[in-house]
């Protein structure tokens, strides 16, 4: 059971060409107590045609390691879960860049996003301690995550329009002897 209140504001300055939207999350886990997390969010519209976007925020979640990874009821390794596992928290910062371009039958927008999120208890099953064995435990060290996207969409007509885009992601742990792990089953392209 986990009840909370969020609380928000939004600011509008310039006849609405800047913007900053606070807010504040307040959960109250029956096992993990209260869990304050705030938000922030500037938008600024340069023009009509160009938006940029800076967000910063932080968050948490309960892990739930076989809905998450069903595949490991599958394996006939003995799961090892080596201490009450607490939960997942990040703080994700980035920015998002708006371009639109007007044409007589075509519209074209192009996004640009750069989210970069710090970990501090990514809880991710071990596959490689012993191989007979997967071993689930509270990572206490340094986990990060960068995203990159681009995305391009056109609309041709009024009902079809196009949409292609790329996202480069990169998800690593530093181990204890400062070399980077990079997290099984995720692709760095898509």
């Amino acid at each position: 059971q986990v009840p909370g209140l969020f609380f928000e504001n939004n600011f509008n300055w310039n006849s609405g060409n800047a913007q900053v939207i606070t807010g504040l999350s307040i959960d109250k886990h029956n096992e993990f107590g209260f869990l304050i997390n705030p938000r922030g969010l500037i938008k600024y519209n340069f023009s009509e045609n160009t938006i940029i976007r800076l967000s910063l925020g932080s968050g948490w979640r309960t892990f739930n390691l076989f809905s998450e990874h069903s595949h490991l009821l599958a394996s006939n390794k003995n799961i090892k879960i080596e201490e009450n596992l607490k939960p997942e928290k990040a703080i994700n910062y980035g920015l998002n860049l708006l371009q639109a371009f007007y044409f007589d039958n075509l519209e074209m927008q192009i996004l640009l996003d750069f989210y970069k999120t710090e970990f501090s208890n990514q809880i991710h099953p071990d596959y490689h301690h012993n191989p007979l064995e997967i071993h689930v435990h509270n990572f206490e060290g340094t986990s990060k995550s960068n995203s990159f996207q681009i995305e391009v969409g056109l609309e041709l007509f009024e009902e079809f329009g196009i949409k292609c885009g790329y996202n480069y992601l990169d998800i690593f742990q530093i181990n204890s002897d400062n070399t980077k792990n990079r997290m099984p089953l995720t692709s760095k392209h898509h």
